[in-house]
């Protein structure tokens, strides 16, 4: 796992005494918010982004906070490039992260209740959760810190005070690392030990399984005309929108657009062996209707399946 470690450690004595509430819950709370969070101009946060479509509309963060300065500036900096969720404590984070399916977490550590090492460990033990990243905020960084992080399965933590720039900086590079995945899922290849060829894709555990497991019964039943999701989701001994969730945030896929893309590759393979025409190679990957299959191989491979065997 890659953690994004901010060297710069701050303490109560970098600050004036107006600027700085010390409290049991959290030694270096920044009362005044600007010297909290240096925001940045707009267009370099626009800019920071630049491999996520629509400067990241389709992507929705949950941000954590217990405190409404905190919690209400990290949106209004945020909901420009990103739908913007968020939770008052860990445990209303918890039940948002289970109904809401965020794209990315953005969690303070020092919360009454929940705080941020458990509500990442419960998010990263639960197989509904554990895809998502977290990365946590923290004002008091003791010597045990990255150990707990650790620990916990945290994906980054940022320092207080920290920059919006680097804070981007920090989501863009996760960001980055998920649309890394659906392009490899796009491609030939499959998953091999929790990461793919040539890519650094570290994956939870329990999704190496999951993701080895679809191929597995895809493989097998993959010429089956009556091969449904729900039998998919049945095999994999899932709930159905559970199912839906996984594949659809790992592959980018829906299970169906996944089972129809994985069909039209193996259509693609049998097709270069020559020893089939168009239509036996439709009714070998579980598709009856020729004309239908024909659209299928173009939507996925821009050409129709006869100038794909003539090519």
């Amino acid at each position: 796992m890659e953690f994004s470690l901010n060297s710069n450690v701050y303490s109560k004595e970098d600050f004036v005494n107006e600027q700085v509430v010390v409290s049991g819950d959290d030694k270096n709370r920044v009362y005044n918010i600007s010297e909290f969070i240096q925001p940045v101009e707009s267009r370099i946060l626009l800019d920071l982004v630049p491999n996520v479509p629509l400067a990241g509309k389709n992507y929705k963060i949950l941000v954590i906070d217990d405190n409404d300065d905190i919690r209400d500036f990290l949106k209004n900096q945020l909901k420009p490039y990103f739908e913007v969720i968020t939770a008052p404590d860990g445990n209303e984070g918890i039940k948002r992260s289970m109904e809401d399916d965020p794209d990315l977490i953005i969690c303070d550590v020092m919360m009454p209740g929940l705080n941020g090492f458990e509500l990442t460990k419960k998010l990263k033990d639960d197989f509904a959760t554990c895809h998502i990243p977290v990365v946590l905020l923290t004002a008091y960084v003791p010597d045990e810190l990255p150990i707990e992080i650790i620990e916990a399965g945290a994906d980054a933590y940022i320092s207080k005070p920290f920059s919006m720039k680097h804070l981007m900086i920090q989501i863009n590079k996760l960001i980055e690392k998920r649309e890394l995945l659906h392009k490899h899922y796009a491609g030939n290849e499959t998953i091999e030990d929790g990461k793919a060829e040539d890519h650094n894709l570290d994956l939870p555990k329990k999704d190496i399984m999951f993701l080895k497991e679809v191929e597995i019964i895809l493989e097998q039943h993959l010429t089956n005309p009556e091969f449904s999701v729900d039998e998919f989701a049945l095999m994999m001994k899932s709930g159905r929108t559970l199912f839906f969730k996984k594949v659809k945030y790992l592959t980018g896929y829906t299970p169906n657009e996944f089972i129809r893309m994985r069909r039209m590759k193996k259509a693609a393979e049998l097709l270069k062996s020559y020893k089939y025409n168009v239509s036996e190679v439709s009714y070998m990957v579980g598709i009856n209707d020729p004309f239908y299959f024909s659209k299928c191989f173009k939507a996925q491979f821009g050409c129709s399946p006869s100038r794909y065997l003539n090519s």
